[in-house]
């Protein structure tokens, strides 16, 4: 629970600092210093859940002024500034045994491991989050199956996407509208987590937990 709790803290000051208060940066250095917090209670999936998240965002509406409003070199000092004095006083307190936890069980352990590849977050997903799984895929279905608003969508300046079909070019040009931006969020908050933990191949439920507000 602690875990889900920041990575929560963590999103809702990235949406404050990226919607509410553009101009300020108070918001998305609470950001930050909710992941840091959250490293040191419960490791990386504390950082990696909303900066993946908040990365596919970024990278799929490719708008450089929400860039500059991450302020990515100043939140990676305020990251350091929180982890790297918890690790180095935990590492003189306890020594090897903590060194080998960290980089051992966090890191080396969940990502090198005989575990076959499988769809089990996916599953976990649809299952666990039922009826409001059937929701998000009614959701889905209504976005990318009606019929487009308009044509001129398609002429999108992004190369990002210039070699997809072109009813797929006009999707995603309607996804980055701002009214549809909430959308897209949500899709980057599952989506995140869900491949993170696909590939860890590690098989937990509760790790699908941090996307309850999204779905």
């Amino acid at each position: 629970m602690a875990l889900n709790f920041f990575v929560l803290l963590a999103i809702y000051f990235f949406i404050r600092g990226l919607w509410d208060n553009p101009g300020r940066g108070a918001p998305i250095y609470l950001a930050y210093a909710s992941m840091g917090i959250g490293f040191m209670i419960k490791g990386p999936p504390a950082v990696l859940i909303p900066a993946l998240a908040v990365g596919i965002f970024t990278l799929t509406l490719f708008d450089r002024s929400i860039f500059s409003r991450l302020r990515l070199v100043s939140g990676a000092v305020v990251l350091a500034a929180l982890i790297v004095p918890w690790f180095a006083t935990m590492l003189s307190l306890h020594g090897d045994e903590f060194k080998d936890h960290i980089l051992g069980a966090e890191f080396r352990d969940r990502i090198i491991h005989d575990a076959p590849f499988s769809l089990y977050y996916l599953r976990v997903t649809l299952r666990y989050y039922l009826p409001w799984s059937l929701f998000l895929i009614a959701a889905l279905f209504v976005r990318f199956t009606t019929a487009p608003r308009t044509a001129a969508a398609a002429s999108d300046k992004n190369g990002c996407i210039m070699l997809l079909p072109e009813t797929l070019k006009i999707r995603f040009t309607e996804l980055r509208e701002k009214d549809h931006q909430p959308f897209l969020f949500c899709l980057a908050w599952i989506l995140g987590p869900l491949l993170l933990f696909t590939l860890f191949r590690i098989e937990h439920s509760r790790y699908m937990l941090s996307i309850s507000p999204a779905i």
